[in-house]
């Protein structure tokens, strides 16, 4: 009985045989749809990671002209009194309330959005009353509706 020795290595190939033996197992039709395929799923991936698109109220401006400055609030997506931020009092530990009318714009989930002018001491509240209220698709809980 003679003794069975495993079969010897074939030689070493080189790297482009290697690449052609490959090419012919795998064929070039299962090249291209794998090839398609990773490109669409980046793409889907970079279309799912993009930033949302900025909301309409993010571009308006605000006032910050201290004629008309008063308690302010800020823009929400909900709808709101663009409001100028308080002047600091100079000489008194309150915060003074402007003698005459003080002109807001209202923007966002309101019924009428526009410039509106409210009376000294009015609060957001009366601002979104005087565009016509909120809308269904306000979120109210977001603003201080009782900031001067």
């Amino acid at each position: 009985m003679t003794a069975e020795f495993p079969p010897r290595p074939e030689p070493p190939r080189r790297w482009s045989e290697t690449l052609q033996a490959w090419l012919a197992w795998f064929g070039p039709a299962r090249l291209i749809v794998s090839a398609f395929s990773v490109v669409v799923v980046a793409a889907g991936v970079a279309w799912l990671v993009r930033a949302p698109a900025p909301t309409t109220e993010a571009g308006l401006p605000f006032s910050t002209t201290a004629a008309t400055a008063g308690a302010g609030a800020p823009v929400s997506e909900g709808g709101a009194a663009t409001l100028p931020p308080p002047v600091p009092p100079e000489s008194t530990g309150t915060t003074e309330v402007p003698a005459g009318p003080v002109i807001v714009h209202v923007a966002g989930a309101v019924a009428a959005p526009g410039v509106y002018e409210l009376g000294p001491g009015d609060r957001v509240h009366a601002a979104i009353q005087s565009a016509g209220g909120a809308t269904a698709e306000a979120d109210l809980d977001g603003l201080n509706l009782a900031a001067a």
